[in-house]
């Protein structure tokens, strides 16, 4: 098995808009089969139940909550990419 190798990343933004629906445009560089990372932080409040399609699966233990002051969740998601992989 071939040793993991890092592509390409990207970020998105969505501070203070109370944003329901993110979006996340594929990296350069994605091929077939390449495990894609999804990672989205909320700050303040409780954990909440996000939604996910196309093929996202949450990493075991998502969501991670972060207590120091104030409530900080992790929530991942991976995903293996198909020959058709969409641009976001």
């Amino acid at each position: 098995m071939a040793v993991p190798t890092f592509i390409a990343d990207g970020v998105g933004d969505a501070e203070g808009t109370g944003a329901a629906n993110f979006t996340f445009t594929k990296p350069a560089g994605v091929q077939q089969n390449d495990i894609l990372l999804v990672h989205l932080y909320k700050e303040n409040g409780a954990a909440v139940t996000l939604p996910v399609t196309g093929g996202w699966n949450a990493v075991t233990g998502s969501p991670v909550a972060v207590t120091s002051g104030n409530s900080q969740w992790h929530y991942i998601w991976w995903k293996r990419a198909t020959a058709s992989e969409p641009s976001s």
